[in-house]
């Protein structure tokens, strides 16, 4: 009798807690209650991966996590996280606001399909931006050691299914998927990597997530229109667009596609030609790199543009080709070591020194 009272009790106090966090969270005007500030200009990872959650937050993301994705202001929360995130991580690419403003028309339309295209050489920032949809949409990191891509984001590679026949790659894709939506129905991510590299015939398999359908016919309960679906493919060789503006850039990617497009929903599809890497852009990464091992670090570190251009002038080989992924192991590669030598109390420079080597100095230093 005793036990009874008690679970009884017990689930009283679930519920009253539920309605609490139902009150005290209804609108995102209130996220304070659920969400400290991250160090000002770092990224934080999604909400409840976040270190900066408070205890109210962590007892919602615990009990009801998923309601958070159907509160008012929900929309405008992710549309904030999705817009600093861009800004900060993609360097040099006009496509930034379009492609924002098709996922927040997203968010408020959720059975609108949405099926991005991102085309471009290697290292010009497709991945990037797609990994910053996917955290932006995602309440937890996919993996607590490497927080790329969001909980709710599904991968998949054109170039991994060379070994399967088609049989085998609908079974594997379309239980991959469904499942997919399935947990996750409001904030589904998929990215498929390389679409060209597969088999015709296994393309024809993903058409229904690519907007020719609402289902896929094994799994019709469960629709494919909730989900923001990422294709990013290259343009074959590095440095391919280099010279191009952005008409010829549409040209060459409608030369190179005109056999997918054929395929695909085009009313549904939006294609993103991504610019090659600049010089100002790469400047740009540099600095981006510097801050991100700042917060990495925990520390209070800026740099120079005496050594922004000494890093730039190592990173020549990489821009002759526009590979800004490049560019940044560069950076990593110089300023982590350097980091290693200073303290998360004193402020810092990364600067050149007498010998025209790149070094740490305190901020009250003098060359």
């Amino acid at each position: 009798m005793n036990v009874g009272r008690t679970g009884a009790a017990f689930v009283v106090f679930l519920l009253a807690l539920c309605v609490y966090l139902y009150g005290a969270s209804n609108t995102f005007s209130e996220e304070a209650l659920l969400y400290r500030s991250p160090v000002q200009d770092c990224m934080d990872v999604p909400m409840c991966s976040s270190p900066s959650l408070t205890a109210l937050g962590h007892l919602y993301c615990t009990l009801a996590p998923t309601s958070l994705l159907s509160r008012p202001g929900y929309a405008d929360y992710v549309y904030q996280q999705l817009r600093a995130r861009a800004h900060h991580s993609v360097k040099g690419q006009y496509i930034i606001d379009p492609v924002l403003q098709l996922v927040k028309h997203k968010l408020r339309h959720r059975d609108h399909p949405l099926i991005l295209h991102f085309a471009g050489d290697n290292g010009v920032g497709k991945t990037s931006l797609a990994e910053v949809i996917s955290l932006a949409m995602a309440l937890r990191c996919k993996s607590a050691e490497d927080c790329h891509i969001g909980d709710s984001t599904l991968e998949l590679s054109g170039a991994a299914y060379d070994a399967l026949t088609v049989a085998e790659f609908r079974r594997f894709v379309v239980g991959a998927v469904t499942s997919h939506l399935q947990r996750h129905p409001r904030n589904a991510v998929i990215i498929i990597n390389e679409l060209t590299s597969l088999h015709p015939e296994k393309v024809m398999v993903l058409l229904p997530l690519l907007g020719r359908g609402s289902y896929f016919p094994e799994h019709p309960q469960v629709s494919l229109r909730g989900a923001i679906v990422i294709i990013t493919t290259d343009l074959g060789r590095e440095g391919r667009t280099r010279g191009k503006n952005l008409a010829q850039m549409r040209a060459l990617i409608e030369s190179d596609f005109q056999d997918l497009y054929s395929k695909l929903s085009t009313s549904y599809l939006h294609t993103f030609p991504f610019l090659p890497i600049t010089l100002d852009a790469a400047t740009d990464i540099v600095r981006m790199g510097v801050a991100d091992s700042r917060c990495a670090w925990s520390m209070n570190v800026t740099i120079s543009d005496d050594a922004v251009a000494w890093m730039l002038e190592g990173a020549k080989p990489y821009l002759a080709s526009e590979n800004g992924r490049a560019v940044i192991k560069e950076v990593l590669a110089a300023v982590e070591p350097l980091l290693e030598q200073g303290d998360k109390v004193r402020p810092y420079i990364i600067d050149v020194d007498a010998h025209g080597h790149l070094a740490l100095f305190s901020e009250e230093y003098t060359v």
